[in-house]
């Protein structure tokens, strides 16, 4: 277990991920003192999410998150395979940029850094231990004791695995694979229904191009990887994919909801406690809605314990209508049989025949309402 830290900080964040680092951030602002426990020894270096919401865009802007202004604006986005103008929204960054992850994550690690959070890498929480002296993170070296921690540690939270919570949701049943490979010359495609497979293929990085495979006979027992891709790949697309994927993951429609607060000394944010399919950048941008909703939570002059719960129940509430709206979507984006087109079909023409409609929408895919 190692020694005890002699002074106790007032916040514990574990996981140096974006949503970790910018709740540090906002914390260390406002005089805390903040600790963030990292366990891998480097920030990590593969792209999970490279879209920012205008929301996020806001939030991280006003912060002061420094290098932003140059990201790539996308004006048009889709809600379940439709395509909205995303300027209808009317607000502060309408749109979605792109910046992927690990430039994202090394800009939110400087800026914390520079507001006083203090991070450590490899540092691996082995055990959460709650007592009368508050609550304290157990690593191997040394034991850290905090007045509350927050668990940023993603899907397979270490956090919450020792706190317990409550879950909501489902556990998926479409499966599907991803892969970044070095090309830039594959034909752009957003869920694409060819041949009875799903694809998509999105340009992430100057020299890289994220795929995206979904057939509704593959099963857990299937084998996804390389093989399996390049073969799918070409019988729904007719391309070859060309060069060695740098990263394959194997992933299914899984949502689950955990509850936000499973102890009044205890927090999750990010996909530690809202684990979904990525569809819209919903899991990036509740993330950091999560991170700023806490900040306010958690600050000097907040009403402790309520203020705390009143977080916690409103996340809880955007999760589950993020959760509805992720379901709605994976089914029209990944189903192909013959209802859920004549579902996607009529959602496209009432948008296309209404702008009040679009621009709700749009705001949606924002991140502007719920």
């Amino acid at each position: 277990m190692g020694d005890f830290e002699r002074s106790p900080a007032d916040v514990i964040v574990v996981g140096a991920g974006p949503a970790g680092l910018f709740l540090a951030g906002l914390l260390a602002r406002q005089r805390l003192s903040v600790l963030v426990l990292e366990a891998a020894d480097t920030f990590c270096q593969q792209t999970r999410a490279s879209t920012l919401q205008a929301r996020s865009m806001s939030l991280l802007s006003r912060n002061g998150v420094p290098g932003l202004t140059n990201l790539r604006q996308l004006k048009t986005g889709h809600f379940a395979g439709v395509g909205i103008d995303l300027t209808l929204a009317d607000i502060p960054f309408a749109g979605q940029w792109k910046i992927i992850q690990p430039e994202l994550t090394r800009l939110l690690a400087l800026w914390a850094a520079e507001c006083g959070a203090d991070l450590r890498f490899s540092s691996p929480a082995q055990a959460i231990r709650l007592d009368d002296q508050g609550v304290s993170v157990v690593c191997s070296d040394k034991t850290h004791l905090a007045r509350h921690v927050v668990g940023a540690d993603g899907s397979g939270s270490t956090v919450r695995s020792q706190v317990g919570t409550r879950r909501v949701g489902h556990h998926g049943r479409r499966h599907l694979i991803r892969a970044d490979l070095p090309v830039t010359d594959l034909t752009p495609r957003r869920f694409q229904k060819m041949n009875g497979l799903v694809a998509t293929a999105s340009q992430i990085a100057s020299d890289t191009t994220r795929v995206m495979l979904h057939d509704p006979a593959w099963g857990p027992g299937t084998v996804l990887d390389r093989v399996q891709l390049a073969h799918s790949w070409a019988a729904a697309t007719g391309e070859p994919l060309e060069g060695l994927p740098t990263w394959i993951d194997r992933f299914t429609d899984s949502v689950l909801v955990h509850d936000s607060q499973p102890d009044p000394r205890v927090s999750l944010i990010g996909d530690a406690a809202f684990d979904s399919i990525p569809v819209g950048g919903e899991s990036l941008n509740s993330a950091i809605a999560d991170a700023h909703s806490l900040a306010i939570a958690l600050s000097p002059d907040s009403a402790g314990s309520t203020g705390l719960g009143k977080w916690s129940a409103s996340r809880d509430i955007a999760h589950r209508a993020a959760a509805r709206r992720i379901r709605y979507q994976t089914r029209l984006l990944l189903d192909t049989d013959k209802q859920s087109r004549q579902d996607q079909s009529l959602l496209d023409r009432a948008v296309r025949g209404s702008r009040c409609l679009e621009r709700r929408l749009a705001q949606l895919v924002s991140g502007s309402t719920m």
